[in-house]
């Protein structure tokens, strides 16, 4: 399911490359560059051959063997996860994106965003520090909903999310800083986080969605573009 939650942003970053002119096909001679979008969707088309295979393997398992009922295990599994995408891939759009972020996450965290969720602000930024341990420089996703901020990093499996702050919007404070470029200071509670946007144009579009406090009051700083 992580897969299938990130295919979307997937596909987004090979197109941005391909529009910034940095993507360099590395397969050459072997597939078109035009066939890599059809790679990337391959592992989600083949899902819905699995079950069968597997209920083949099972007509195939003496069902006294041990192997029958983890085969079985397993067929309940794809079955399960099929039935997921095919209702995912029926929602309206927006419903799909908020399906495909809560998946993304570890789902330990057990991320729920009601269809009522607004998604204002999504992006990335880079680390510089926080109150957990972290490592700076590592990139960060950036989430604004209506009344929810998210800021999380990538877990060690290097697909899924994890949430390094999560807070309602009363519950947060963010300030302005100027001690690094483009820098923001996320604060609630005992969490803090602070990081660089990719450019002040961000930084600026962000600022106007979260409660931010600017340095001895003055007016918001200026910011590189």
């Amino acid at each position: 399911l992580p897969y299938i939650a990130n295919l979307t942003n997937a596909l987004t970053t090979l197109n941005d490359l391909r529009d910034r002119g940095v993507f360099f096909d590395t397969t050459k001679g072997v597939v078109s560059v035009q066939s890599i979008e059809n790679l990337l969707e391959r592992p989600k088309q083949h899902l819905a051959d699995y079950p069968a295979t597997i209920a083949g393997l099972m007509d195939n398992t003496d069902p006294s063997d041990p192997e029958h009922a983890r085969l079985s295990q397993v067929l309940t599994a794809f079955e399960t996860i099929q039935r997921q995408i095919n209702k995912r891939d029926v929602l309206p759009k927006h419903l799909r994106h908020l399906w495909d972020i809560e998946q993304s996450f570890d789902q330990k965290e057990n991320l729920q965003l009601g269809s009522d969720t607004e998604l204002y602000q999504e992006g990335y930024a880079v680390l510089v520090s926080s109150s957990a341990n972290r490592t700076k420089g590592e990139k960060l996703r950036v989430l604004i909903f209506r009344g929810l901020v998210i800021i999380a990093a990538l877990q060690e499996d290097g697909y899924t999310w994890g949430s390094l702050l999560k807070s309602t919007l009363d519950n947060l404070t963010v300030k302005d800083t100027e001690e690094f470029k483009n820098g923001l200071e996320f604060i609630s509670g005992n969490v803090s986080v602070s990081l660089s946007t990719f450019s002040g144009s961000v930084k600026r579009l962000w600022m106007n969605y979260v409660p931010v406090q600017y340095p001895n009051g003055r007016k918001p700083l200026q910011m590189t573009v």
